[in-house]
C-alpha cells in the first residue's frame, strides 16, 4: 500500500492482518489523494486536514516529496485537535500518542509517514514489520500488478492481501500463475460514539483514538473479514 498519514481504520485492519507490510513509497504521488490528507470532526462536522508539502507533483514518487511548514503547521494542527476533541473521553491518552507523531521533524514525507505508522503500531500493539519499497526492490520499471507479483515473489509469500479498492486493479489469474493467492480484506466500519450529530465512518484513526481509546481501537482492528477468494 502507499503510505498514508494517520489513515482510517481499514488501513490499520489490513496492517494488523498481514505478516509483512510494504509501503509503496516509490509510487507516483497523488496530489489530491489521501497520502498526506485525512478527515477529523471539527464542530461535529467532517473536516479535511492536510500536511503541507513543498513542490509536490504527480511526476514525482512519494519518496521524493518534502514537507513544508514544519515549525508552524504541527502546532496549529495539535491546537485544532485540542479544540475539537478536548472533551472526548480518551483525549489525554490519544494526545500522548499523537503529539510525538505530529511534532516529528522529519522533512521527507515518506519517512515522516513511516515514523507515524511505526509509533501508532507500538501504541496499538501491532507487530507487523513494515518496510519501504524504495529501499528494498528497485523494480519501478514494472507496472501495476506485475510489480506487486514481483514483490511477492521476492518475499517468497503465497498470499497477497489488499483492501477492496484493489479489486479492479488486480486479476487473480495473474497471481495464481506464480503460486500466489490474491485476497481482499473487507473492513467493517462499525459505528462508535462520536461527538457529531450523525455517525461519520472512515475518519482518520485520530477520531477513533479520541473516542474509544487504544483498548477500543485494538478491538476494532479485528472487525474485518476476508472476502471470498473468487471475488
Amino acid at each position: 500500500m502507499q503510505p498514508y498519514f494517520l489513515p482510517y481504520i481499514g488501513y490499520w485492519q489490513l496492517l494488523a492482518s498481514a505478516n509483512g507490510f510494504v509501503l509503496l513509497d516509490d509510487a507516483a504521488f497523488i496530489t489530491r489523494g489521501w497520502i498526506h490528507r485525512n478527515r477529523i470532526l471539527v464542530g461535529g462536522e467532517p473536516h479535511l486536514f492536510t500536511v503541507p508539502l513543498s513542490g509536490a507533483s504527480q511526476n514525482l514518487p512519494i519518496s521524493a516529496i518534502e514537507r513544508a511548514d514544519i515549525d508552524i503547521w504541527p502546532q496549529k494542527f495539535l491546537k485544532t485537535l485540542s479544540q475539537s476533541y478536548g472533551k472526548a473521553p480518551h483525549f489525554v491518552e490519544a494526545m500522548r500518542i499523537l503529539e510525538p507523531i505530529v511534532l516529528h521533524r522529519e522533512r521527507n514525507l515518506a519517512s515522516y509517514i513511516h515514523h507515524s505508522l511505526s509509533r501508532m503500531q507500538e501504541a496499538l500493539g501491532i507487530g507487523t514489520p513494515t518496510w519501504r519499497a524504495s529501499q528494498r526492490y528497485d523494480n519501478q520499471a514494472l507496472k501495476g500488478q506485475d510489480r506487486i507479483v514481483d514483490i511477492c515473489k521476492r518475499e517468497a509469500t503465497g498470499r497477497y492481501l489488499n483492501l477492496p479498492g484493489g479489486v479492479d486493479l488486480y486479476q487473480p489469474d495473474a497471481f495464481e500463475q506464480h503460486g500466489i493467492e490474491l485476497r481482499f480484506l473487507s473492513p467493517q466500519l462499525n459505528a462508535y460514539e462520536q461527538r457529531g450529530r450523525e455517525f461519520v465512518p472512515a475518519l482518520s484513526i485520530i477520531d477513533i483514538l479520541m473516542n474509544v481509546g487504544t483498548a477500543g481501537t485494538q478491538q476494532m482492528l479485528a472487525e474485518c473479514a476476508l472476502a471470498p477468494s473468487d471475488s
